[in-house]
């Protein structure tokens, strides 16, 4: 299936004036528009297919499928919690 851009109207309904990130809650950019069903698996663009997303969650994301992404989650959240431990031993 070829990719076609995200019209400008879309992309700007989707990302609001100040968006967060769908998947980490951040709210730093830079940003794009992320098919909750990838577009690799038949997902459309459409307004009710499409979140923001940080750029750094979407490149991880890829286009795992809708039942992956809690796995892909926990595994940022472990991520996290390994983090905050070390810094909060210092």
């Amino acid at each position: 299936m070829p990719r076609k851009r995200i019209p400008r109207a879309l992309r700007r309904a989707v990302l609001g004036a100040s968006p967060t990130c769908h998947w980490c809650g951040g709210q730093r950019g830079p940003w794009d528009c992320d098919h909750l069903i990838p577009h690799a698996q038949g997902g459309e663009t459409t307004r009710e297919n499409l979140v923001a997303s940080c750029r750094s969650c979407n490149r991880r994301r890829q286009a795992k499928p809708s039942g992956r992404i809690l796995e892909w989650v926990k595994y940022t959240e472990r991520q996290i919690r390994q983090i905050m431990t070390a810094s909060l031993a210092r």
